[in-house]
């Protein structure tokens, strides 16, 4: 690979639902191609979905089987983030990124890498979830945003390849601040672009010590979802009840109920239960998974995209009876420890990391890679703003009941394509 000065890369991304006023100033200069994006089919964003899950499902089982509590990865944005920074990587950083997303070990199957514009295409097909979305007796918005974007030190030499194939499979260029003479301005660029970008749902995607003057890329993302269910819980039957939390210790949670003979699916498994719980328009929609006691590796150390597939393949319509806790957290993984132990590790090590592809005379590394990922579910919704919701429907005369009482798995997940947005594991509803 070409010598060159050294340079740090901060990966940055969010799940983010706090609601902030846009700010105005400066946000940074763009240098992109006019390639037109590449149409995608979508059997293509099915079949990277693979790809998508298993990453996702890696780093999450990871990070919950290294802490306690509540965590939560956001899949689909990572894979774009990463994505960006693969059509940059080559050798072993290249290797190393597409084993992460690897669905399966057979050598002959399309790689991470070559999918990169079906990776790119799951960002407007999410967006086109979004909208007002009805059924027979509700109305109500469902919201899917996400702002992702590469900033690069000004001056920079980018290989026009590159870019061209950023426009390509991913319809964005770079934007370019002045890391090396005012690290400050720089964050303070990103934030307010991720601001504006997002409609001021994200306050500060990048906190103050991130970027210094050594900082040559960053990749910041921020991603909201929200919506009403499609099958509401009945506020008037929320109870306090007992969660036995990941540490074993037992705590009260606000728990909501619903009983629906219809709207709901249900899949079950050797030691595990799944309930999908639809949004509005039923194209997006919230599985919870609980296991039995002493299979909880299932949701932690063992957690695969294997058995996510398993889960969501499995689902099927059935008379529910479901108590699930309230919850609302924030979750802000460093991920650069939990990737390098998942092979990933030559992108953090600047003599071994290879994103000549990206700028030739440059040597660049990644330092870290973060993700603000907010997860919020009611009776009305996940992070829902507005439903109008009719008076609790009879209960059915043969129901099966699943009561969510100890750490359990949560995907919100795009349903015709398996896509996963969020996989997150509750360890204590009341963190």
């Amino acid at each position: 690979m070409a010598s060159g000065r050294i340079a740090r890369v901060a990966l940055v991304g969010a799940l983010a639902a706090t609601v902030a006023a846009c700010a105005t100033g400066f946000t940074g200069g763009e240098a992109r191609s006019t390639t037109p994006r590449q149409p995608v089919a979508l059997s293509e964003v099915r079949e990277v979905s693979e790809n998508v899950t298993a990453g996702g499902a890696r780093v999450a089982g990871r990070l919950a089987a290294s802490q306690s509590g509540n965590v939560a990865v956001a899949p689909s944005m990572l894979a774009i983030q990463l994505g960006m920074v693969r059509a940059g990587a080559a050798t072993v950083t290249a290797t190393e990124i597409d084993g992460l997303f690897q669905p399966t070990e057979d050598p002959s199957a399309p790689t991470f890498g070559d999918r990169l514009g079906a990776v790119g295409a799951t960002e407007p097909l999410l967006e086109s979830r979004a909208g007002i979305q009805t059924s027979t007796d509700r109305r109500g918005a469902v919201e899917v945003d996400q702002a992702v974007a590469l900033w690069l030190q000004r001056g920079t030499e980018v290989d026009r390849d590159y870019l061209e194939t950023l426009a390509r499979n991913f319809d964005t260029g770079v934007r370019t601040v002045d890391f090396r003479s005012d690290p400050e301005t720089a964050r303070q660029a990103i934030n307010r672009w991720t601001q504006q970008a997002t409609d001021g749902r994200t306050e500060q995607l990048v906190a103050r010590g991130l970027i210094d003057a050594e900082t040559q890329l960053v990749s910041s993302g921020a991603q909201w979802v929200s919506g009403p269910w499609l099958v509401p819980f009945d506020p008037e039957a929320t109870r306090d009840a007992p969660f036995v939390t990941d540490t074993g210790r037992t705590v009260t949670a606000p728990t909501m109920r619903a009983v629906a003979g219809s709207g709901l699916r249900w899949a079950g498994g050797d030691g595990w239960q799944a309930v999908e719980m639809p949004y509005l328009g039923r194209e997006l929609a919230m599985v919870a998974v609980r296991t039995d006691p002493g299979r909880e590796g299932l949701i932690t150390s063992e957690l695969s995209g294997t058995f996510i597939d398993e889960v969501l393949s499995n689902l099927s319509p059935r008379p529910l009876d479901v108590a699930l806790p309230r919850f609302s957290f924030t979750s802000t993984p460093a991920l650069s420890v939990t990737l390098t132990d998942l092979g990933v590790a030559s992108a953090f090590t600047t003599d071994l990391a290879d994103f000549t592809t990206l700028a030739p005379s440059e040597r660049l590394a990644l330092t870290e890679v973060v993700q603000e990922v907010y997860l919020s579910v009611d009776e009305t919704g996940s992070a829902a703003r507005v439903a109008t919701v009719t008076q609790p429907t009879p209960r059915p005369q043969t129901v099966t009941s699943i009561t969510f009482d100890r750490p359990f798995l949560v995907l919100v997940v795009d349903r015709s394509t398996s896509l996963p947005l969020v996989i997150a594991r509750v360890g204590d509803p009341t963190q």
